[in-house]
């Protein structure tokens, strides 16, 4: 195997990484939602859960968390602000 083609491996590691950190703090950040908001709405209904299983963007997902504070409902949770 030439340097070139380690080096191009290497690289594609490294990102499969980044993608699987990325993806695991995102489940992190849902799961507190629906922790948190359980507690304060009662349990989600399949949509709910579904809609958020969907959100994959961790800076959506943080921007929730911090609505979660200001809101009364999951749907208003969800609702585009």
């Amino acid at each position: 195997m030439s340097e070139s083609e380690f080096d191009i491996i290497e690289e594609l590691i490294d990102e499969g990484r980044a993608e699987g950190r990325a993806e695991g703090r995102a489940e992190g950040v849902r799961r507190a939602l629906l922790r948190q908001g359980q507690r304060k709405f009662g349990p989600p209904d399949e949509a709910t859960q579904f809609a958020l299983a969907q959100i994959t963007d961790l800076e959506r997902l943080d921007r929730l968390s911090e609505r979660l504070l200001e809101v009364a409902s999951w749907q208003e949770l969800l609702q585009t602000p």
